[in-house]
C-alpha cells in the first residue's frame, strides 16, 4: 500500500524471510509477493534506531552498523517471534518520530493477530501519506 503511494519503504528482517511461522509452501509464496514488491530490504538485520533528523542506523549481520542514506518517513521493522517493545519504548521517549506498532511488538499474539495488527499498522501509516 505505501510503495503504491510513491513512499520509499525498507523492510527490516532478522532473518532470511518473512513469516517463519507460517507453513513453507504459503511461507514461499508470502516472500515472493512480497519480493515482488518496490521495496528496500535489509535482512539478518535490526533496526538500531532512528535519528531526530530522521536517519535509521542497522546492525546488520557481516556488515556491522549501517547507516542508511537519506532520511524516511517510515521504517517497517520485523521481530522474531517473541514480543520485543523495546524500540517502540525508545521512539515513545524521543517524542520526535511518529510511528504506528503492530503485531509482537505490541503484544504477545499469535501470527494470525500479528499480521492483522501489522495490516492495520500499514493502514494508519498510509493515511498519513
Amino acid at each position: 500500500m505505501l510503495a503504491k503511494r510513491g513512499v520509499e519503504v525498507h523492510v527490516v528482517l532478522a532473518g532470511a524471510e518473512a513469516g517463519g511461522a507460517l507453513p513453507y509452501t504459503n511461507r514461499r509464496t508470502l516472500m515472493d509477493r512480497l519480493l515482488a514488491l518496490p521495496l528496500h530490504w535489509h535482512f539478518h538485520s535490526t533496526l538500531l534506531g532512528v535519528d531526530k533528523a530522521g536517519n535509521a542506523t542497522l546492525a546488520t549481520r557481516g556488515a556491522g552498523e549501517v547507516k542508511l542514506e537519506g532520511t524516511f518517513d517510515f521504517v517497517v521493522q520485523t521481530v522474531p517471534r517473541g514480543a520485543d517493545s523495546e524500540l517502540i519504548a525508545a521512539l515513545e521517549l524521543g517524542g520526535k518520530v511518529k510511528f504506528a506498532a503492530g503485531g509482537d511488538c505490541v503484544a504477545p499474539r499469535n501470527i494470525f493477530y500479528a499480521v492483522r495488527e501489522g495490516f492495520d499498522a500499514a493502514d494508519r501509516v498510509a493515511e498519513v501519506v
